[in-house]
């Protein structure tokens, strides 16, 4: 009731009444009935008046407020101001009840903003977000829908288990109990029943009033992909590496180290590859002294110039010195900087070999070729014939031999020739199978110079058994042995069957060519016994002779 509505309700209950029976009568029974009739009536008046006074100013305002505060309740909010109106005393609340409500309308619209802001960020994330209370899915974003092949809105108050394979279930559920916050891999399970690998990490949060967990879940399948490329592309090297017979490495510039090391460094270096990726210095002390410097600009200038190839030798812990060619490159991070220097160090201790044997060989060619031309040019000069044909064959038969000698030498890329391989090719137009010709004896490689001494010798003999000897009739034969003995070479040359020999009163040339080949070159004896049923001949050389 509002002050006007009191103040007249007292006024017709007390004061009209009180005012009437004093206007009348101030005595007598008259003026007593007339004040309680006028009482009663003033009574009647002020309760009627104070009912509508009630019902306008107090009940209706009432009413609204109650309405006004069921539609906040349910998130109508009343239009600023409109509550105020005509509501009289309650009107200061009404404002106040009015402006909380505005407030709250202004709150809930920028709650209602974010939370479209946060959903349409969470849609769009590239992981799953779940909210759960431990068994029961709350709510999902689209993104995890769509990863596990749902709708977006499905699966909110499915079991969470639903989503997990049935092997992992179990430690799912223990995860979550323990209320696990650190990531963890796991199997989802999709819903066509396909299942795919997926990591997870949850954290409590109150949500809508209630304390739930809200899960963000990844896709694993790209990256276990990659990962498996990456372990089948590391894979790939690894076997590449392992059989590489070259040194295969990685070094760290920054950190001063090596960071990989092919099998074949254990192979070629002989030493740990451990050592080597604990301590630099380990393959500093493998290389040569002299080389030290040379093999450490690999480093420093694939840095600068991007690659380098450096050829040093290495020690092995037993001594031995091999080549190496290194091939060092600069590795660059995506800033182009030089994060790593890697290397490929082929062992070339064998074509270093090979080519000091083949200046070693040109030499020793381009010496013997000088030694035959110098032979050539005396058997030239002391050849002796009655004719031009018989001075042309003579001296072809003497080059002959040599060439001969010369072709199983090149064989042998100028390491030896066979004594029995020279016998054989000089005696091989002789030898028909009828065993007038017979040779024994063991395999003896002779060296470069020895083999055109024997060439020249064996020439000789042959020639002379041709035109004088056993071979010059059918009925002669020729035995050829040779030996080792005390620390000799022995030949014997055997000619019986032949014409009666007789031994000359001077040597002629052939004679000299052998006494020069053996006895001057090789430092040799020849013994020559000139029996009447044919020629023994004795070579002798000292085996020492006989070394390259």
């Amino acid at each position: 009731m509002t002050t006007l509505g009191r103040l007249l309700a007292f006024i017709l209950a007390v004061v009209l009444p009180t005012v009437a029976v004093l206007a009348f009568d101030r005595d007598g029974p008259l003026s007593r009935t007339l004040v309680i009739v006028t009482l009663a009536l003033g009574a009647m008046l002020g309760l009627g008046v104070a009912w509508l006074s009630r019902r306008r100013f107090v009940h209706a305002p009432l009413q609204r407020l109650v309405a006004c505060a069921n539609a906040v309740r349910e998130g109508r909010y009343p239009l600023r101001g409109a509550l105020a109106a005509g509501v009289g005393e309650f009107a200061p609340l009404a404002r106040a009840f009015d402006d909380m409500a505005g407030q709250l309308a202004s709150r809930e619209a920028a709650l209602r903003e974010s939370e479209q802001r946060f959903r349409r960020l969470s849609d769009a994330s590239f992981e799953g977000i779940v909210i759960h209370d431990g068994e029961r899915i709350v709510e999902t974003n689209d993104t995890l829908a769509r990863l596990f092949g749902y709708e977006p809105g499905d699966g909110i108050g499915e079991p969470l288990v639903d989503f997990i394979a049935p092997e992992a279930r179990e430690q799912v559920t223990a995860n979550v109990r323990a209320g696990l916050e650190t990531p963890y891999e796991t199997i989802g399970l999709r819903k066509d029943g396909t299942t795919f690998p997926i990591e997870t990490r949850a954290r409590q949060i109150e949500y809508k009033g209630r304390m739930l967990r809200v899960g963000v879940v990844r896709d694993l399948t790209d990256r276990k992909k990659a990962l498996a490329a990456v372990r089948e592309s590391e894979m790939r090297f690894r076997q590449f590496a392992d059989n590489l017979r070259d040194v295969l490495w990685i070094y760290n510039v920054a950190d001063n180290r090596f960071e990989y090391v092919s099998p074949a460094y254990e192979r070629i270096f002989e030493r740990k590859a451990a050592r080597l990726l604990e301590d630099v210095s380990d393959w500093h002390d493998s290389v040569h002294p002299e080389d030290r410097e040379v093999a450490k600009s690999i480093m420093a200038r694939a840095i600068t110039d991007g690659e380098i190839t450096v050829a040093y030798r290495v020690v092995a812990t037993d001594g031995t010195i091999r080549w190496l060619l290194d091939h060092g490159f600069a590795i660059r991070d995506e800033r182009r900087r030089v994060v790593r220097v890697g290397g490929i160090a082929e062992d070339i201790t064998e074509r270093k070999r090979d080519d000091e044997r083949l200046r070693l060989l040109a030499a020793e060619v381009d010496h013997r070729a000088k030694n035959v031309l110098a032979l050539v040019q005396i058997i030239l000069r002391q050849t002796r014939a009655a004719s031009v044909e018989d001075f042309s064959r003579i001296a072809q038969g003497r080059v002959a031999a040599l060439a001969r000698a010369h072709t199983l030498l090149s064989e042998s890329r100028w390491q030896g020739a066979d004594l029995g391989r020279l016998i054989e090719e000089e005696l091989a137009p002789y030898r028909r199978g009828d065993g007038r010709v017979s040779l024994h004896g063991p395999a003896v490689e002779l060296p470069p110079h020895a083999a055109q001494s024997f060439a020249m010798a064996l020439h000789e003999l042959t020639t002379n058994a041709a035109r004088h000897g056993a071979l010059s009739e059918s009925r002669g034969s020729l035995s050829v042995e040779w030996m080792r003995r005390d620390g000799r070479l022995v030949l014997r040359w055997i000619e019986t069957g032949g014409p009666p020999v007789q031994p000359a009163a001077q040597h002629g040339l052939g004679m000299h060519v052998i006494e020069r080949s053996i006895g001057e070159q090789l430092e040799g004896e020849v013994r020559l016994d000139w029996r009447p049923d044919g020629l023994v001949c004795e070579l002798i050389v000292a085996t020492d002779q006989l070394e390259s």
